[in-house]
């Protein structure tokens, strides 16, 4: 080979070094890597105690929303048949009324559902789980 070959070809070189050390350090750089363990400002999932106490907040407001509008609490609604929580009413202590099929709610039934409140006719919390 001669000089001037030997010369283009360690240009294109270090001109690809150059290249794949930019890129590589702004990959490392980058917003969009996954967070270690100790990034404080990573989004924490909230626990299950988290969960409930937001949801029982939800249930009263709802309980609250449904009695003022004239609702009849004496048939044991479903307040909300969401996706991951329900909000049904029940008898307290509970009676064997509140465990028929037709007085829960129907995504909690299905299994669409996880996780229920369940508040008496007063709107107190019966149980949440």
């Amino acid at each position: 080979m001669n000089k001037k070959m030997i010369i283009i070809s360690s240009v294109i070189l270090a001109v690809l070094i150059i290249a794949l050390g930019v890129w590589y350090f702004r990959a490392g750089t980058s917003t969009n890597n996954i967070t270690s363990d100790n990034d404080t400002s990573a989004v924490k999932t909230p626990t299950f105690e988290e969960q409930k106490t937001e949801q029982l907040e939800f249930a009263q407001r709802v309980y609250s929303q449904y009695k003022t509008a004239g609702g009849n609490m004496s048939s044991g609604p479903c307040l909300s048949n969401g996706t991951e929580w329900v909000v049904d009413v029940v008898h307290n202590p509970r009676q064997a009324v509140d465990d028929l099929p037709a007085n829960q709610c129907p995504s909690y039934l299905s299994g669409l559902s996880k996780h229920f409140i369940e508040l008496d006719l007063s709107g107190n919390l019966v149980r949440a789980q």
